[in-house]
């Protein structure tokens, strides 16, 4: 990366399909579709959660395969998985 280049976050908001680990109460994405292609989840770096009156959604920011950086969301209310935002180099 250059001197003039940064990290951001890209918003991509995209319907995803994900394989995910349920285990203990603790979900764990383990890899995801994008574009035809399967994208193997490395690790976790963080989860949280957000409830808004009923719904309920878990959040995650996984490293994968390759080096990429993406935030995943599982929304308890209909059980679907949204890529949500990609980490990507910027030009200043």
């Amino acid at each position: 990366m250059s001197a003039s280049s940064y990290m951001r976050w890209e918003r991509l908001d995209e319907p995803v399909k994900v394989r995910a680990d349920f285990h203990a109460g603790v979900i764990s994405p383990l890899a995801f579709r994008r574009g035809g292609a399967v994208v193997k989840v490395t690790g976790v770096n963080t989860r949280w959660q957000e409830t808004r009156g009923p719904v309920r959604r878990y959040h995650f920011s996984v490293n994968t395969e390759g080096g990429g950086v993406f935030q995943l969301c599982f929304d308890l209310a209909d059980l679907t998985w949204r890529l949500e935002y990609a980490l990507t180099a910027g030009e200043i």
